[in-house]
């Protein structure tokens, strides 16, 4: 089976247990269910340019104090990528993240340190098995 198409994906992914957050163009956003609540789970299936599943992996600022983004990057690195590089998965990209006050847009209340990990996946097998294998591994390191 091939995972050709928006809907035959979510559709897979659906059948396979796997709950959805958002989709844009090409990429479907998987979700976490916290009670009662969908959340973000930080994992997706990328259909464009090739399929890949991604995930991201954090630090948070307030949870180390007085650490530069180097060292803040070099936390999630030492923590999650030799696992991902073992299951195939590369870095595709970092992102420092802002997180406001909703109050205040004004008021930064921390900094998350991303890296995203990304693996080819040719076919619908191999993207719900790592999609499975992404979904259970902690997204915050601490």
């Amino acid at each position: 089976m091939s995972l050709a198409s928006m809907e035959v994906t979510k559709a897979a992914l659906n059948a396979h247990g796997v709950e959805v957050f958002r989709s844009d163009q090409q990429t479907i956003h998987l979700a976490v269910r916290v009670r009662s609540h969908l959340m973000d789970a930080g994992v997706c299936v990328q259909l464009e340019p090739e399929p890949s599943v991604r995930f991201t992996v954090r630090a948070q600022a307030s949870d180390y104090p007085g650490l530069g983004a180097a060292q803040m990057f070099a936390k999630v690195r030492d923590a999650i990528a030799d696992t991902a590089t073992t299951r195939g998965f590369a870095e595709s990209g970092t992102h420092c993240r802002e997180i406001r006050d909703p109050g205040d847009a004004s008021r930064v209340l921390d900094v998350w340190f991303e890296l995203t990990f990304a693996k080819p996946t040719p076919d619908a097998k191999t993207t719900l098995d790592e999609v499975s294998w992404a979904l259970g591994i902690p997204k915050c390191v601490y």
